[in-house]
């Protein structure tokens, strides 16, 4: 057969031949059989082309289904790899097949034949007759198999389409223009509502599948996917629509750069613009720019996210655009975003930040002072040291500064007077020169005289090397520092034990006997409430946390067991021992590590409630599952100046890990009958599904409270 125009070709499913040519002819049964071993001499001639067809019609009929599944197969393999003229004469034998197939709705046939037309448009990279109208068959038989659900087998199949229509998969021009049409022309939209329904409930076993084949049909699949999100009330539907439609690549930008110039609510526009940052193209820039002065905060971070995503050249100056315009609660994102970058303009900025820090919320002083110690060593400079002093000098800013955000300082002075070749530690910290230690302690000269001999274990102790390196381990002076004058510092850090931990180590385990402080200096501390540490830690300890006063204090057992969860993790260990030696000549130093150690314990402020459940005040108010609703039926079990501690049940259907991370709003009711709301921090949660899917949250505030002149009144995300 003679190559000719597409469009004139159409198979001749007729079926009628001359008696010489007879399927039932002996001659013709013998090329038969030879063929289905191999022999492809029966495509020599033309008129055997039909009895072919019907042949293979015949054997299916009478029940031979392996039989005419190993015809099929020997057309498949002549129409890959056969003389131009069997690859057209097999091609049209399967064509007649096909459309048998699509009018007698033959399920047995349907998938082999659609693998066999696949594998050939795979192989062919030559045109050849009848090249369109088989590819337009072979996307009816593809939304044939979709129609009865075979989606598991018609995956591959769209794939290969896909990845000739992209290019994957090299054609020449002509033949991808032809896959491309056939590609767009398989789903119509009872396929497409049908996948994305089940895509959407993760419950269905065939939602993998259904996502897999809408990302394989992402031309006609993502619009559907779209007008799916901007009405779908369910969250966690949602999350999998945004999780999916970037997978679509680039077939989903333009649509989603169009979505960006509609008029659409804040949240819809929020999740194109987390969408876009998915791609980290740089040219979207113009489009996501006007979004950094958006009026909803949850917006403009997500432009700030898809810069942040960005690569390329002009990336330090776009974030450096965001820190100017953008809302104050977001600087500590793009801060973070700009410390990676080697831009010579990042520590000027940073140096000025710091000069403005009172501008700002005190969480946010805290948070931004703590992110920009960490990454201005590397712009080290005099002028960042003398900044970081000027900071702490000033009372009107040290006043709103965390003990956290002042170990940072310190950690920062260090680095930059490491950097300019200076190890002296600043006097403004502590008061202590880098020189020999002086076992005699100076009191101020207002001060009554004061026995200055020292005791014989203190001697013996600061004479020490493991002493001069304590003394001058800055992360140490978080620990309440600046209450303590030269002289109680100095005992109080050389008490004071340093210990390393590997990942995995056991610190403290459930029914051990031990009082002994723990001050976290670096690393994370895992949490279980008892000796089995395979499951998860439903909390983590972190840098700058203290535990064990009440074991401190009242020398009783563990109650619960602690290990390590990183390499390399340090802390500092104060023995109940060393404050009983330290009563009698430093009273007030004992007074100051009691009073701290009992206001910053984290556990014994909120941990304790988990344990021992205390009862507590009902908190009634309608929670739904999203993220903007207020915490239903919560029982407040701890509410201390530094956090609170409070349980509820979540509603069927939503995960607890929704709340991981969040920050809370809490509305305080003071006596007057006067609100106010606060921040806090949700630092961990412990979920009990057999217990009526109770979730604890334990949470810290931003701010000290004072909880002896309000109560908790309502709390939400």
């Amino acid at each position: 057969m003679n190559s000719g125009k597409v469009e004139n070709y159409r198979p001749n499913s007729s079926l009628g031949f001359p008696a010489s040519l007879s399927p039932d002819s002996p001659n013709v049964v013998d090329k038969l059989r030879n063929f289905s071993h191999g022999d492809t001499s029966a495509l020599d001639a033309p008129g055997l082309v039909d009895v072919i067809a019907h042949y293979i019609f015949k054997l299916y009929r009478s029940g031979q289904l392996g039989e005419t599944l190993i015809l099929l197969e020997q057309l498949g393999e002549a129409a890959q790899n056969g003389p131009k003229i069997h690859r057209e004469r097999a091609l049209i034998v399967l064509s007649m097949v096909a459309e048998k197939i699509l009018e007698e709705s033959n399920e047995d046939l349907l998938e082999p034949i659609a693998q066999m037309l696949v594998r050939w448009i795979k192989k062919e990279n030559e045109y050849v007759a009848g090249f369109e109208f088989i590819s337009l068959q072979l996307s009816r038989l593809i939304h044939k198999m979709l129609e009865q659900g075979l989606w598991y087998q018609v995956e591959d199949l769209v794939g290969v389409l896909q990845d000739i229509k992209k290019g994957v998969i090299e054609k020449n021009k002509l033949i991808r223009q032809i896959i491309s049409r056939a590609h767009a022309s398989i789903a119509e939209d009872s396929s497409l509502n049908k996948l994305i329904v089940s895509y959407i409930d993760e419950s269905n076993h065939k939602s993998e599948v259904a996502g897999a084949l809408l990302t394989r049909l992402s031309d006609k699949s993502t619009p559907y996917l779209l007008q799916t999100l901007a009405h779908c009330d369910n969250k966690e539907q949602r999350f999998r629509l945004l999780n999916l439609i970037p997978a679509a690549g680039t077939d989903a930008v333009p649509l989603l750069l169009q979505k960006l110039k509609d008029d659409s609510p804040w949240y819809f526009t929020r999740n194109i613009l987390g969408m876009l940052a998915h791609f980290g193209d740089p040219a979207f820039f113009d489009s996501t720019r006007p979004f950094l002065r958006h009026g909803d905060v949850r917006v403009q971070q997500e432009a700030v996210n898809c810069i942040v995503a960005m690569d390329g050249q002009e990336k330090t100056s776009r974030l450096l655009e965001a820190l100017n315009i953008c809302d104050h609660r977001l600087k500590p994102r793009i801060i973070k975003a700009l410390g990676t970058t080697t831009d010579d303009r990042i520590g000027s900025v940073f140096i000025g930040l710091l000069n403005s820090i009172t501008i700002f919320e005190p969480h946010l002083q805290n948070q931004i002072v703590q992110l920009i110690c960490e990454y201005l060593p590397q712009y080290s400079s005099e002028k960042s040291f003398s900044q970081l002093e000027k900071l702490v000098a000033d009372g009107r800013c040290r006043e709103n500064l965390d003990e956290r955000t002042l170990a940072a300082i310190e950690r920062a002075c260090a680095a930059v007077r490491r950097t300019s070749d200076n190890e002296a530690l600043p006097d403004w910290i502590v008061g202590i020169e880098p020189a020999e230690p002086s076992y005699g302690f100076r009191h101020d000269s207002s001060e009554p005289a004061a026995d200055t001999s020292t005791p014989k274990w203190f001697s013996q102790v600061v004479q020490s090397e493991a002493f001069l390196m304590m003394k001058n381990h800055l992360l140490l002076h978080r620990v309440f520092y600046h209450q303590l004058n030269r002289d109680e510092f100095d005992v109080y850090s050389a008490l004071l034990s340093r210990k390393t931990f590997d990942k995995g180590d056991i610190i403290a385990s459930a029914g051990d006997v031990h009082s002994t402080l723990y001050f976290v200096d670096r690393g994370e501390i895992g949490l279980f409430d008892n000796t089995d540490t395979t499951s998860a830690p439903w909390y983590e300890l972190k840098e700058g946390d203290l535990f064990g006063y009440d074991t401190f204090m009242n020398g009783s057992e563990w109650t619960l067991t602690l290990q390590a969860a990183k390499e390399d993790t340090e802390l500092f260990l104060f023995d109940q021992e060393h404050l009983l030696g330290l009563q009698p000549q430093y009273p007030e130093l004992c007074q100051k590590i009691l009073k701290y150690s009992k206001e910053n314990d984290i556990l014994s402020t909120m941990h304790a409630a988990v344990v021992s459940p205390l009862p507590g005040e009902s908190l009634t108010v309608p929670f739904t599952g999203d993220i903007g609703d207020h915490i239903a039926d919560a029982l407040l079990f701890k509410f201390t100046s530094s956090g609170l501690c409070f349980c509820f049940s979540l509603p069927p259907g939503i995960s607890y890990e929704i709340f991981a991370g969040r920050e809370l709003h809490v509305a305080l009711l003071q006596a007057s009958g006067k609100s106010t709301k606060v921040k806090a921090q949700i630092l961990g949660l412990r979920f009990f599904e057999k217990h009526n899917r109770s979730l604890c949250i334990l949470a810290r505030f931003t701010e000290k409270i004072d909880p002896t002149t309000c109560c908790c009144d309502i709390i939400s995300l």
